[in-house]
């Protein structure tokens, strides 16, 4: 047996070693690199202007020419499933452009997550982009994510005004939180316990005279909205615990909170199902 002295030199292990590909190769320069590396330092999170990450040189064909193996960022894979239709980008080529599309994030966006859990490992800013749904068909789309990049549609953004930006910013926020929470979610226990309990079930089971006339008798059971049947009053129901979820998600994220409260507080169980959701969102180290 043997073994290392002091003076021996200590090898580090090379094989699993992979190069951070969202960050500024060291010899890159220019405007853009100077961005993303100033960007990073004041946010902890990559800058990217384009999803290919790499473009390598692996070999030669049998003609002699260079063959390359890119590397994108994946946006069909997350943390809870994998596949489906990548989204579709338009690039920011202008490096002014390209500045004030950062200097927008950072003013609009990040204030609202900083050093939370909510902060993406990096993000894309893009001119356009579009998404597909499960039919395929694409359509604009304000934000992409994946498990290590939030893409963002700042073309809007950049042609706005402050107040126009503001509004935009906010929808990008929504579906930023909207990754991170769910009404089957262990937090929202306490939620879906109060929302279960009447969820589906015919209005008029609970309330005799229902008919559409009086939204309180809705709120009062602790609802936003009802489902309304095409056969009438007497066939319209409790929305499922997701839809009512999503309606107090939206509450929560889209209107000011006295403004929520002023219309909606002399309903208790309304006021603590906001209050749940709106505290886990808190809780993510989100600032409203």
């Amino acid at each position: 047996a043997t073994s290392c002295s002091d003076d021996e030199e200590i090898l580090e292990p090379s094989v699993g070693v992979v190069d951070n590909l969202f960050a500024v190769p060291d010899d890159a320069t220019g405007p853009e690199a100077e961005l993303r590396r100033n960007f990073f330092k004041e946010t902890g999170t990559y800058l990217m202007f384009n999803d290919l990450l790499s473009h390598t040189v692996i070999g030669q064909d049998a003609y002699g020419n260079d063959v390359y193996k890119d590397e994108y960022i994946d946006f069909t894979y997350n943390l809870t499933s994998s596949g489906g239709y990548a989204p579709i980008f338009e690039y920011i080529t202008d490096d002014n452009a390209k500045e004030a599309a950062a200097d927008l994030f950072l003013k609009h966006m990040y204030p609202h997550v900083e050093g939370s859990s909510l902060l993406p490992f990096s993000v894309l800013l893009v001119d356009n982009l579009q998404t597909a749904g499960y039919s395929g068909e694409y359509k604009d789309a304000s934000t992409a994510s994946c498990w290590r990049c939030l893409a963002v549609s700042m073309g809007k953004l950049l042609e706005a005004t402050d107040e126009e930006a503001a509004t935009l910013a906010k929808a990008v926020l929504k579906d930023l939180v909207s990754t991170h929470v769910g009404v089957y979610n262990d937090e929202f226990e306490e939620f879906l316990d109060l929302s279960y309990e009447y969820a589906g079930e015919y209005i008029t089971d609970y309330i005799d005279d229902w008919d559409r006339s009086d939204m309180t008798l809705i709120y009062e059971m602790g609802y936003l909205s009802y489902m309304e049947s095409w056969r009438g009053p007497q066939s319209d129901y409790f929305p499922y615990e997701n839809v009512d979820f999503n309606n107090f998600f939206n509450a929560v994220m889209d209107r000011d909170e006295a403004d929520f409260m002023a219309e909606f507080g002399e309903y208790p169980l309304i006021v603590t199902k906001y209050n749940i959701i709106k505290n886990v969102i808190i809780s993510l180290g989100y600032k409203f």
